[in-house]
């Protein structure tokens, strides 16, 4: 298995209450109809409070657990490049709407 994680920061003027209703109802439906099995877990976790530090500059992370990289790439292939009754990639679909973020692919130690 493989772990992908990410983190994106909203502009300034968008409702997060929409923008957590579109990612959660809208665009994770998407991503998960066009991974297929090889998307082991999908969890996005959104950002409500800070208990320690300030406050983190982005509004939610991601985590897809894949059954390997190859099928991991296949399917961000597929998010870049399928496009939506819009027009528009699955990918651009998301990312035309947030202010920034990044991926990368973490090595997860349970430690419990």
């Amino acid at each position: 298995m493989i772990k992908r994680a990410a983190v994106y920061w909203l502009p300034d003027d968008v409702n997060e209450d929409d923008f957590w209703k579109y990612h959660t109802e809208t665009h994770a439906p998407d991503v998960i109809n066009i991974a297929g099995d090889a998307l082991k877990k999908y969890t996005i976790s959104r950002i409500v409070k800070t208990v320690h530090g300030d406050k983190p500059p982005f509004f939610a992370i991601i985590e897809m657990w894949w059954e390997s990289e190859e099928a991991m790439t296949k399917a961000m292939e597929l998010v870049k490049n399928t496009k939506l009754p819009s027009g528009k990639t699955i990918w651009d679909d998301f990312w035309d709407q947030v202010a920034g973020g990044y991926a990368m692919v973490t090595d997860e130690f349970i430690a419990k």
